[in-house]
């Protein structure tokens, strides 16, 4: 009984003291080339947060090796993978602060902190891919240097010249320099989950994109699957790189592009279909293009869609697979129009889609800063009529990046023309009272936001003037006097962009009711004054204001407590 509890213990040292005496006998090895082909990494990263490096060698297939990674810099490093042939292999031996003759190897390898892991596996091709996934834990830079070192007739031996293929530097910041939004952090089994309520089919095209930030090596993102006959299409990662499958009549087929995206950095996603083929887009640059015979036949009854793992933000799904919407996916938040099958955001730490969609659920969700490089929301513009002038009010969520706003005016068939320029400060709204426009003319403004990045858009066109009659109409509040809920009752004569505010007699905002777009017709929406701090509201009068596109009304309300 004593051998056998001893037998793992004696057997550990007896492999400590192996390893490490074909370190040391590395001094009169022979040199023999590993070589390292590439190293992919983020530029920089943010203190604390993970990212990963993916390190490709190239080597026999029957190859015993070390890699000896020295890093210069406070590291954290959380895992070291071995990939292969686009699955999981078994986790690598890691060994700790050997002693190693530093006079040995080339001059400057060795920095603060080296790493030594064992890869004595035979393999089936002669390109090995790694993964380290680390975290910094001080800002400045991080420097790497990769050694491959072989293992050959209990000896090691390495490649001298191939050393400066293997360094890499990264730059650690302190914080995130600006947000987007927020975005949906998955927890362990976390997903996002709901039902297209039409037919998902290719014959017309179609556009999916999104963003992801991640250091995980295998997954699925997002799925589209039909419980009727089975099809679906799915968007994963294999090996840190993005894979993309789909499986119904016309037969199955999976891409898988190759760019590693598991660094721990936002990338957007871009999937283009037109005709039969398919176009990969990874940060707005082509990554491949793919013919699939008979793809315009692929569709999904009325699929559910499910989202999971990644750290991931804007999801939207658009008829059509033109070439030029790729430039707007992959900086802005999309503009929900007709051609958006569903768009999925998260504000409010809610999960907002928008589209044909019902039956949302979600669980393990957490909502979180967002770090995506992508511009705030579009500009959201409204016009009003007040003494005979017209009034343009416009906001952004984030005015940081912009470096102005102009106000652009037309009358019918005109072309736009600039009247109105303001620089932005670090408030989000912004008003031009347009004094100049003809009391009995109908114009048509828009706002276009010129970016520090040098791109330009444009907010929606609105249509006011003193010829112009209003899109809609209050018919009142019932019951007024109310002492706990009162309905606003109004009509909206066509599609239009509805704000409907609550004010106290001094002009101060007590509740918003509705900030959207909404569809003609009749609209009830409730007033309860539980749903206001009690300390807020007392007995007396009170406002409500609705806003569209084409001009505002108030009407007066009586709380009796």
């Amino acid at each position: 009984m004593g051998d056998d509890k001893s037998s793992p213990c004696a057997n550990l040292i007896f492999k400590k003291f192996f390893i490490l005496f074909l370190v040391l006998s590395s001094i009169f090895s022979q040199v023999f080339a590993q070589k390292i082909s590439l190293v992919q990494y983020p530029d920089e990263v943010v203190k604390g947060e993970k990212f990963a490096v993916k390190l490709d060698i190239y080597t026999e297939p029957e190859d015993k090796i070390f890699i000896i990674a020295s890093i210069d810099g406070e590291v954290s490093l959380h895992e070291f993978l071995l990939l292969e042939d686009s699955i999981f292999n078994v986790e690598l031996v890691k060994l700790n602060q050997f002693f190693i003759p530093k006079n040995h190897f080339p001059n400057g390898f060795f920095a603060q902190k080296t790493f030594i892991f064992a890869d004595t596996f035979v393999h089936s091709s002669a390109l090995r891919s790694y993964a380290l996934v680390m975290s910094a834990r001080t800002i400045g830079e991080i420097k790497i240097k990769f050694l491959p070192v072989k293992l050959y007739l209990d000896s090691l031996i390495y490649d001298a010249v191939g050393v400066g293929k293997g360094q890499l530097t990264i730059k650690v910041k302190s914080s995130v320099e600006k947000t987007a939004g927020l975005c949906a952090k998955f927890e362990k089994e976390g997903f996002i989950k709901f039902n297209m309520n039409e037919k998902f089919t290719a014959k017309n095209g179609f556009t999916l994109s999104f963003w992801i930030k991640t250091t995980l090596m295998k997954g699925k993102m997002i799925t589209f699957k039909s419980g009727i006959d089975k099809s679906f299409m799915i968007v994963g990662l294999k090996s840190g790189n993005i894979f993309f499958s789909i499986n119904n009549s016309i037969g199955k087929y999976e891409v898988v592009l190759p760019k590693f995206v598991s660094d721990g950095k936002w990338h957007n996603i871009i999937i283009g279909q037109s005709d039969n083929f398919l176009r990969f887009y990874i940060d707005g640059e082509r990554i491949d293009e793919v013919l699939i015979p008979n793809l315009s036949q692929f569709e999904i009854n009325r699929p559910s869609v499910r989202v999971e793992n990644v750290l991931i933000d804007e999801i939207v799904l658009l008829k059509g697979g033109e070439a030029g919407i790729v430039e707007r996916l992959s900086r802005y938040f999309v503009k929900a129009d007709t051609e958006v099958i569903f768009l999925l955001k998260f504000e409010n730490e809610t999960v907002n889609i928008s589209g044909n969609v019902s039956g949302v659920e979600s669980s393990g969700v957490k909502f979180v800063p967002s770090s995506a490089p992508i511009c705030s929301p579009e500009v959201k513009i409204s016009a009003q009529l007040k003494d005979n002038n017209i009034i343009i009010n416009w906001e952004v969520e984030d005015p940081s990046f912009i470096d102005r706003f102009v106000v652009e005016r037309k009358v019918r068939d005109e072309l736009f023309q600039p009247v109105y320029q303001i620089f932005p400060s670090e408030q989000k709204r912004y008003t031009f009272v347009d004094a100049t426009a003809e009391n009995n003319a109908v114009y048509y403004y828009r706002v276009k936001r010129v970016n520090r990045n040098g791109s330009i858009e444009f907010s929606d066109e609105v249509k006011i003037g003193m010829g112009l009659k209003r899109d809609f109409e209050i018919i009142g509040n019932f019951p007024n006097p109310f002492n706990s809920e009162t309905r606003i009752i109004y009509n909206l004569f066509n599609d239009t962009y509805v704000k409907l505010t609550v004010y106290d007699i001094v002009g101060r905002e007590i509740a918003i009711l509705v900030d959207g777009f909404q569809s003609a017709g009749r609209h009830e929406i409730s007033f309860n004054l539980g749903n206001v701090k009690s300390n807020e509201i007392t007995s007396g009068i009170y406002f409500y204001k609705l806003q569209t596109q084409r001009g505002y009304e108030i009407r007066k309300m009586i709380v009796i407590k």
